[in-house]
């Protein structure tokens, strides 16, 4: 048994954008940028993040540039081409996302309006369908 979860805090890159499946679903996908080390050695990786079904639905208006979110899911490699090349791309399935406070000194200042919002819109739901 293998385990292959991944959990990164970091900016959302570019608004969520939605589309559908041919049978209904819908999938959301929005980059965002973790950053690590400090001053000179500091280093930008982006990581493209999906959301599936109705989460995918409800939180795409909430999911704007510049928001700062933790995620935590499936990791994977998409492998793509680019005329005759090879192109990679990490990915990550969205299991878990939690909106983070910008205001370092009151985490919930100017934000519990926000989160009561997004927590209405989700309740909790998780999609009936098996992912594999």
């Amino acid at each position: 048994m293998a385990i292959n979860v991944l959990t990164v805090s970091g900016n959302i890159g570019r608004n969520c954008e939605k589309r559908y499946t041919p049978n209904g679903k819908c999938i959301a996908d929005f980059p965002i940028a973790v950053t690590s080390g400090f001053g000179e050695r500091e280093k930008t990786s982006w990581l493209k993040c999906k959301l599936l079904g109705n989460r995918a639905e409800k939180l795409t208006e909430y999911l704007t540039i510049g928001t700062r979110v933790v995620v935590s899911g499936q990791f994977s490699i998409e492998v793509w081409m680019k005329g005759n090349e090879k192109q990679y791309t990490p990915e990550l399935l969205v299991n878990s996302l939690d909106f983070v406070s910008k205001s370092t000194a009151d985490p919930m200042k100017n934000n519990t309006h926000q989160q009561q919002q997004i927590a209405g819109a989700i309740d909790n739901e998780f999609d009936d369908d098996i992912p594999f």
